[in-house]
């Protein structure tokens, strides 16, 4: 998995990302990137269930596809976004003051080369 792991190190270029991730809709962690001592495997499930929510929430409201979910905490955000094609979740965790529309720029170019090599 090492193209994978690539493009979420470019991920961890955008000022405040920590980290990167790739999760099934189940919660398995296909792969990931951050600080040493950070649970992937813990946040991952996480990630799964929020975005299981998102989905049904959008059910209940018409609304159609997630295309992301953004939560903000006093010290972090979190970006849960589908990738394009694939049954994959992206999964960024960033520290607080982030610019977090550079992390959705980011998202944007990233997602394709990700469809590509899952």
């Amino acid at each position: 998995m090492e193209e994978t792991r690539n493009i979420l190190k470019e991920f961890l270029k955008v000022e405040g990302v920590i980290v990167a991730a790739l999760v099934s809709f189940d919660g398995f962690l296909i792969d990931g990137v951050g600080p040493q001592g950070v649970d992937l495997e813990d946040m991952a499930v996480a990630a799964s269930t929020g975005y299981g929510l998102g989905k049904r929430l959008g059910e209940n409201i018409q609304g159609g596809d997630i295309k992301q979910i953004m939560l903000e905490y006093e010290k972090r955000s979190v970006i849960v976004a589908k990738v394009p094609f694939v049954d994959v979740i992206l999964f960024l965790v960033s520290e607080e003051g982030a610019n977090l529309g550079a992390i959705r720029y980011s998202i944007k170019k990233h997602a394709g080369e990700l469809s590509k090599v899952l």
